[in-house]
């Protein structure tokens, strides 16, 4: 079955249309059932400006940040998802965020 350009641009405006993104940073855990690992759930991202002592790294749904001066690196995941695998074991502590109950 052949399906037309036209259809295809139809059903690629449906799932542009029905894609939500991320507006702001989440300030609160997902639901783990309904987590879209796809989506980027750190839209505003922190920048090392004037600072050449830090450095952070954005995921869709982690991030890493480097303290440059001790070599000292932590990864930081969305509450609600799981760190990922690749990831795991590699940082110096892993915690999610935002903080629930402190560290």
């Amino acid at each position: 079955m052949k399906i037309s350009t036209t259809a295809i641009d139809i059903i690629s405006a449906i799932a542009l249309f029905n894609a939500k993104p991320t507006l702001a940073n989440t300030k609160s855990c997902l639901d783990s059932d309904s987590v879209d690992y796809n989506n980027d759930y750190f839209p505003f991202k922190a920048t090392p400006k004037y600072s050449k002592y830090w450095d952070i790294s954005y995921h869709n749904t982690y991030k890493i940040m480097t303290n440059k001066a001790t070599s000292t690196t932590f990864l930081m995941y969305q509450c609600g998802t799981v760190p990922p695998a690749e990831e795991t074991g590699k940082h110096n502590m892993t915690f999610a965020v935002p903080l629930q109950t402190g560290l």
